[in-house]
């Protein structure tokens, strides 16, 4: 079931500027992006249409920049390198902009098909041959001087021309480190707008070119446990993963809430699911493979059923609904219609009802993208939920319109729930500490 159909079902974006997000891969530079996301907006050679960016002069907010990268004639019809393809979906992915992400990485992803089959190749001689790939580093492939995809690229070749295949594999594995990591991203942008068998795909077309890739290995483990909760197969699958990556980085940022997940998983590999885990005890969601912090006592609540959607409710996205979407006329009625969506979804979060509370949101975001209250209610309920990605939506969200959520703690408070509004402020009193300070959000902490 879709977790967030958007980038259009989530918030249209959604994302970094802060962390998955999970996971949704850690966001660097807590800005949201994924491990090795560019720190900046924007990374490698500049898209037609960017805006200059003058000495002394503060470059474009990635607001600024959506807008003017939007208004580019043919930018998403336009033949692009591999780095500014990527780089356009980084952008895209790390502003929640799930579909138009998607469409860059793989745009990005068509330019090294060649490569990746290289890879694969080699890796099938060094099966046959049972010999050892070395680290980058023993290949000479590691070099800072080297960093460059095509430099990378030369040195494998010129080691399969050797019959050098581990060496090869090495090489090629360090060129490709940028494609795995579109891939990932890939992967994670069709699992929030909706594709959860299509973001298990494209992180088992990582995996199988590295085995050992942490962002994949973990996010994967993440999207099983979130799809599949009571299949024992898939269960231990996760398992499997989250323990070959602690083996293999335990020096990542996530290794903790790795070990977390892994013990549940554990636990609910013996029960036979999580639901004859929770049987004969109160409900409890697993430890959530992305988001680190859920407003208090949420874990404790027992999931409630969805409720059936409003007869008049729009329906919920599929990827090939997007454009359709787009391009519904946005009628007093139907305006009217996702307004009392929004004021459902937030009497369902006062009442701790967060499924619910998402699926009406997921009915309003792909039509009103820009809807600051809809995306804090949904923020707030993926993270009620500890859903992948919880925490990253929750930082785009607030860094796109930390009022509107600062004004759903009102709403929640007005509606009986203070304890979610204390929860909801000390939160974003974290996470948003310039604009905690200037709306004196510790006098509603206390």
């Amino acid at each position: 079931m879709n977790v967030i159909v958007v980038a259009l079902n989530l918030l249209l974006s959604a994302s970094p500027g802060g962390e998955l997000p999970p996971g949704h891969p850690p966001l660097a530079g807590g800005n949201g992006l994924p491990s090795n996301a560019p720190a900046g907006p924007l990374a490698g050679p500049l898209p037609a249409g960017h805006p200059a960016i003058q000495a002394g002069k503060t470059p474009p907010s990635a607001e600024q920049l959506l807008k003017q990268l939007d208004s580019t004639p043919d930018l998403k019809t336009k033949d692009k390198t591999f780095e500014v393809a990527a780089a356009l979906g980084k952008l895209y992915y790390a502003n929640g902009r799930f579909p138009d992400a998607t469409l860059y990485f793989r745009q990005a992803l068509e330019k090294t098909a060649n490569a990746k089959t290289f890879l694969l190749a080699e890796q099938k001689l060094v099966q046959k041959s049972h010999r050892t790939v070395p680290t980058a580093e023993a290949a000479g492939c590691a070099s800072a001087s080297e960093a460059a995809m095509d430099g990378l690229f030369a040195k494998a070749r010129a080691k399969a021309a050797a019959e050098d295949a581990p060496g090869a594999v090495a090489c090629a594995l360090a060129a490709l480190r940028p494609v795995l990591e579109a891939e990932s991203l890939l992967a994670n942008a069709l699992f929030l707008n909706g594709d959860v068998a299509g973001g298990l795909q494209e992180h088992e077309r990582v995996l199988a070119l590295d085995r050992d890739n942490p962002d994949s290995l973990y996010s994967h483990a993440g999207m099983l446990l979130d799809s599949k909760p009571d299949s024992v197969p898939a269960l231990k699958t996760a398992q499997s993963e989250l323990t070959r990556m602690l083996a293999t980085s335990p020096q990542s940022s996530r290794s903790g809430s790795a070990r977390k997940l892994l013990a549940w998983v554990d636990q609910a590999i013996a029960a036979g699911g999580t639901t004859a885990l929770n049987k004969h005890r109160p409900a409890v969601r697993p430890p959530s493979a992305f988001a680190s912090n859920a407003p208090a006592g949420a874990a404790s609540r027992a999931p409630l059923p969805a409720s059936a959607p409003p007869a008049d409710a729009p329906t919920a996205l599929t990827p090939q609904m997007v454009e359709a979407v787009q391009n519904t006329e946005m009628t007093p009625e139907v305006v009217a219609g996702l307004g009392k969506l929004v004021e459902q979804g937030e009497e369902k979060l006062a009442h701790g009802q967060f499924q619910d509370a998402l699926d009406a949101y997921k009915r309003v975001v792909p039509f009103q993208p820009e809807n600051g209250r809809a995306r804090a209610g949904m923020a707030w309920a993926l993270v009620g939920l500890q859903r992948p990605m919880g925490d990253r939506i929750w930082s785009v969200a607030i860094q796109s319109d930390a009022g509107a959520m600062d004004k759903l703690g009102d709403t929640l408070l007005s509606k009986g729930d203070a304890a979610g509004a204390r929860s909801l402020w000390k939160k974003l009193a974290q996470t948003a500490p310039d604009y905690a300070s200037k709306a004196g959000l510790d006098k509603k902490v206390r």
